[in-house]
């Protein structure tokens, strides 16, 4: 095991983007930043460094002796060396590790420049592309925020790199040319992007190994940020992810400065399987009758015969929905479900039910929380049982 030093640790730190804090929960353990510093690594924390750089440090670009080593599979792509406005294209014909190669590679230059497609053709519109198509791309612009809201921005690519990995996929990512974009970039575009600027503004694409059609593309979409949602990586979809004969560009970045913020991962692993996941999409796009979830009995309260009286329970869920409880009690919402605040798997399990009979939305838990009762939970429910210890 070779001895990792603080100064591996603070590279580790700025390439990730990540802070003491954060490494230290990515850890699991206590970091003193000035003991590492000035008393050296312990034993503990250089084995726990080894192993996360082994898993996260990300691709360098392909050295000549190991590019010409690889036994590699071809497959045709197409590509323009002019600008967007240019929609003539040249067939090119590669493989991934050299593809990953080209995009771990960023020039100096403005945004706009030669690009590639997700499949064949002579010119770049869906009419003239071929129909089967050999990567996909995914574009890393933009997060869903904890409202699901869409905020200019996209998580971090480490994320999605493992999370890609873990499925054993062939994919790369690479910083494109907004990635670091300054504050006062993102102000005079009137972009919002909840804060992060500079190293915490990230954009990216990421290019994955698969052959598919337009009719399968969407199956594929679904399940990879399915994927990603479920492991708390909560990239935003967007459109030019299922237009067919979208550009894509090489890397460049804007300047020097933006070059060293530039971040490529690569992993090799086994093309998708497109074919047995497109079938399991297919049955999940049957109608399914989806029951309504139980309701717990209702409950009478004291002075409801009392003429003039007004039911404080309906009076508080007008007021207040059930997101409004969730959110201000630490729940964060991950599409139509609610993630706990001290989960340990990270995979939401509060399921929002708007098919009740009488109408009003509720949430319904299949985690080990205090809402997991058995009954839908309306706002009021969420209300007693996360602030009141279930009391009335």
């Amino acid at each position: 095991m070779s001895a990792i030093t603080f100064d591996d640790i603070e590279t580790f730190l700025t390439q990730s983007g990540m802070s003491w804090d954060d490494l230290a929960d990515k850890l699991n353990m206590k970091l003193n930043k000035n003991q590492l510093k000035f008393q050296g690594v312990t034993k503990k924390v250089n084995a726990a460094m080894t192993a996360l750089l082994a898993e996260t440090t990300p691709a360098l670009p392909v050295d000549d002796e190991t590019f010409n080593r690889v036994e590699r599979a071809l497959f045709t792509i197409a590509k323009c060396s002019g600008g967007f406005v240019n929609t003539a294209l040249t067939e090119w014909e590669t493989d991934f590790t050299s593809l990953a190669k080209e995009l771990s590679s960023p020039a100096i230059g403005n945004k706009d420049g030669s690009y590639l497609i997700r499949t064949t053709g002579a010119i770049r519109t869906t009419a003239d592309t071929g129909d089967i198509a050999e990567i996909v791309i995914l574009d890393g612009d933009s997060r869903i925020g904890d409202g699901g809201e869409i905020i200019a921005g996209a998580p971090h690519p480490l994320g999605l790199h493992e999370v890609l990995t873990k499925l054993g996929l062939p994919h790369c990512i690479y910083s494109s040319h907004s990635n670091g974009a300054t504050r006062e970039e993102l102000a005079a575009k009137g972009i919002d992007s909840g804060g992060m600027y500079g190293a915490d503004y990230h954009k990216y694409r990421a290019v994955i190994l698969a052959r598919y059609t337009p009719e399968q593309l969407p199956a594929v979409l679904d399940y990879l940020f399915t994927e990603l949602h479920g492991a708390g990586v909560m990239l935003a979809p967007v459109t030019e992810n299922k237009t067919w004969a979208q550009a894509w560009y090489f890397p460049r970045c804007p300047d020097d400065s933006r070059m060293k913020l530039f971040k490529f991962y690569q992993h090799e692993g086994s093309a998708l399987d497109v074919d047995g996941i497109t079938q399991d999409w297919i049955k999940k796009q049957a109608p399914v009758e989806i029951k309504p979830p139980k309701i717990a009995p209702y409950k009478a309260q004291p002075g409801e015969s009392i003429k003039g009286w007004q039911c404080p329970i309906k009076a508080f869920n007008q007021a207040y929905s059930v997101h409004d409880v969730l959110t201000r009690n630490g729940y964060i919402k991950k599409g139509a479900k609610y993630l706990h605040p001290n989960s340990s798997s990270k995979i939401p399990g509060v399921q929002i039910c708007d098919n009740c009979k009488d109408g009003v939305v509720r949430v319904f838990s299949h985690s080990s929380d205090v809402l997991n009762t058995g009954f839908a939970s309306d706002a009021f429910d969420c209300f007693r049982l996360l602030e009141c210890n279930g009391e009335w």
